[in-house]
């Protein structure tokens, strides 16, 4: 039995392994055939697929060309309709004269400052924008050595602006001011200091405030420039005005700006000098200098030198291809947009109350050094536009401001208190509905006004 029963275990153990073995290296022979099998199955069913996909590619060619056709046809449909605007805009609209038209015999001019440059320019004259001191003061001012225009570029054709539909070009005197030149060997008896109303903004020479007073009182020249505040009216003075010696200096103004100006012209270390020392840059030596630094100023502004390039290509084709004209029309819709945002600005600041006592320290410095040589300082107040226009403006620094004027001692005409005696004296300026300058007719009338009212307000030596 024991023997059996070890048989047996024997035979068993023999079974199991034979079993094993045979589960193990069957399996694997299995597992080849099956997978033999099933790669010689897949075979012709991969080869189906590839035929399927290659049919379907096949089958989709044709649609998927169509598709690149027609995308290839709006592609070129669309540049050949913005080549067309481009053209319609270079021939009509773009920087180029026709933008002035004559209708019924009156003449319509619509330009812009960049309009006028590229006419001028392609007509082969070098010409230069009018170049606010205020826009470069930082860059020039800090400059080694220092060095602060107060004019501009002299004796160049210089492109002013355009409020009455005709663009106001002039050529700058010899110290880049808008003034005949000989007016500087006439001995004037008259010197006016301001910002753009005393700059002539925007009217022919001959209708400025300097020119009436010359023709109705006597020889008049004027040093205002577009954005002055009155610290750089400061400056004028002492660098021009203590040459000249005029028997009258006529401090021009204006409630609209002046004195956010100052806020702004105060931080400026080199024209603070004005205010407490002997300083001057003696610009009457310098105004090479000056010249030099200005054109390379305005030599590196893109949008001049896009223009002096755009009036200088020959080819009309060329100028199409590169979407001049569209590109300029985009900056004008730009420049619109940054109009009325300045427009609106400017209503916020000119209803701002402000601090008088720097204006009280500049024009205590311009009396002082004008009764140096015995010449007498007239402070002109000229009122913002809206005061005419139906609307509830009032500037909130007029009182402060004439009360100034007065307990310096200084000579005051108000031209406020003489438009209010006016039937409409809105219509004196160039715009009734925002913000603008005189009009020829509001320039003739602040010219009489103040020729009747200069020697009346003033002693000489007072």
């Amino acid at each position: 039995m024991l023997y059996a029963a070890s048989e047996i275990g024997r035979t068993g153990r023999a079974f199991a392994s034979r079993n094993a073995w045979f589960n193990i290296h069957g399996v694997t022979a299995i597992g080849g055939t099956i997978a033999n099998v099933n790669h010689r199955q897949l075979q012709p069913r991969q080869q189906s697929m590839r035929e399927t996909k290659s049919t379907k590619r096949r089958r989709r060619s044709p649609a998927a060309g169509t598709r690149i056709a027609n995308g290839a046809l709006v592609l070129c449909a669309t540049l050949a309709a913005l080549l067309a605007v481009e053209a319609y805009l270079h021939y009509f609209h773009n920087y180029r004269g026709v933008q002035i038209k004559v209708i019924d015999g009156k003449t319509y001019d619509h330009r812009d400052t960049r309009s006028a440059l590229y006419d001028l320019f392609s007509a082969g004259q070098d010409a230069y924008p009018i170049i606010p001191p205020a826009t470069y003061r930082k860059s020039l001012a800090d400059a080694e050595p220092a060095l602060l225009p107060l004019g501009g570029i002299s004796r160049t054709t210089t492109a002013f602006c355009n409020e009455l539909q005709k663009f106001i070009i002039y050529e700058s005197d010899r110290f880049g001011f808008n003034n005949e030149n000989q007016i500087w060997d006439n001995n004037p008896r008259v010197l006016i200091l301001g910002d753009s109303f005393a700059h002539g903004a925007c009217v022919p020479r001959s209708a400025t405030i300097a020119e009436n007073l010359s023709c109705l009182h006597a020889p008049t020249v004027s040093l205002g420039y577009n954005g002055n505040g009155p610290l750089l009216e400061l400056a004028g003075l002492i660098e021009f005005g203590t040459h000249l010696r005029p028997d009258m200096v006529v401090w021009m103004f204006y409630e609209g700006n002046d004195l956010p100006d100052l806020a702004s012209e105060i931080d400026s270390p080199l024209l603070r000098h004005y205010l407490t020392s002997e300083f001057s840059q003696g610009l009457m030596q310098r105004q090479p200098d000056v010249d030099y630094a200005l054109r390379s100023y305005v030599a590196q502004l893109p949008e001049y030198r896009n223009v002096k390039i755009a009036a200088r290509t020959s080819s009309d084709v060329q100028s199409i291809i590169r979407f001049r004209s569209t590109r300029a029309m985009v900056r004008r819709v730009l420049s619109v947009q940054e109009k009325q945002r300045k427009q609106q600005a400017y209503a916020v600041r000119s209803a701002k109350k402000y601090d008088v006592s720097d204006l009280t320290r500049v024009l205590e410095r311009a009396h002082e050094i004008t009764r140096s040589w015995g010449g007498a300082l007239v402070f002109v107040y000229v009122p913002q536009w809206d005061r005419y226009t139906g609307g509830d403006t009032v500037n909130p620094n007029r009182d402060d401001v004439i009360r100034v004027v007065q307990e310096l001692g200084i000579p005051l005409i108000d031209l406020h208190s003489h438009f209010v005696t006016l039937e409409r004296p809105a219509d004196l300026y160039a715009y009734p509905d925002r913000n603008g300058h005189f009009n020829e007719r509001g320039y003739l009338a602040v010219g009489e006004f103040l020729a009747r009212r200069l020697e009346a307000a003033v002693k000489p030596g007072s």
